[in-house]
């Protein structure tokens, strides 16, 4: 049964959607939202599919295990893995719905870095856990900005800190975002990088 429908929730803005999602998980739907949510994520990226013949003793382990990162995770982090699925259009395909699921969790997105480095995977499936390697990774400069000015506190007023509006460079463990600031005794504007 599914938690919601499709066509609905796709209509929907980003934060409706979250909001929408997060209400789903405060109703009385609530003690099994996050099983729901979890079996309907591992539905759309289907990773025994995407595992090549050649690999399929290993098919079981890699839906358990991508099955217990995503129950493990927080509530806030799930809604927004499963508002990332509702959004691709259907013709997105299970392979690049798993990619873009990949590159949201930390863990899975390494382990498939690792994996494609090995000399003698599969040529067709290394090519595709290649593109791990490569592109964006969706972080949201607002939220390293907040991060940012948590740390920072009252020094981002003290030494004017502005921090740019768009990321200056992505890995999987890690986000660079450049800033300039001003030396409160000499009137000196400097950029950095944090």
């Amino acid at each position: 049964m599914l938690l919601y429908n499709r066509q609905m929730m796709a209509s929907l803005s980003r934060g409706e959607l979250e909001a929408k999602l997060l209400s789903f998980a405060n109703s009385s739907l609530g003690n099994t939202f996050r099983e729901r949510a979890v079996s309907e994520i591992m539905n759309a990226v289907q990773p025994a599919d995407v595992i090549p013949d050649i690999y399929g003793e290993y098919r079981q382990i890699v839906h358990d295990g991508i099955r217990f990162l995503l129950l493990h995770l927080s509530l806030p982090r799930l809604i927004s893995l499963s508002a990332d699925q509702l959004q691709l259009p259907d013709t997105v395909s299970a392979q690049e719905r798993l990619i873009l699921l990949a590159k949201k969790i930390p863990t899975l997105h390494k382990l498939g870095q690792i994996i494609a480095r090995n000399q003698h995977i599969d040529k067709s499936f290394k090519i595709w856990l290649i593109t791990l390697e490569n592109g964006c990774y969706g972080t949201d400069i607002n939220i390293i900005r907040q991060m940012i000015e948590a740390e920072l506190g009252d020094h981002i007023r003290k030494f004017s800190i502005e921090i740019e509006p768009e990321i200056l460079s992505e890995a999987s463990v890690g986000t660079v975002a450049a800033f300039r600031w001003t030396d409160p005794d000499t009137g000196k504007i400097s950029r950095g990088a944090f």
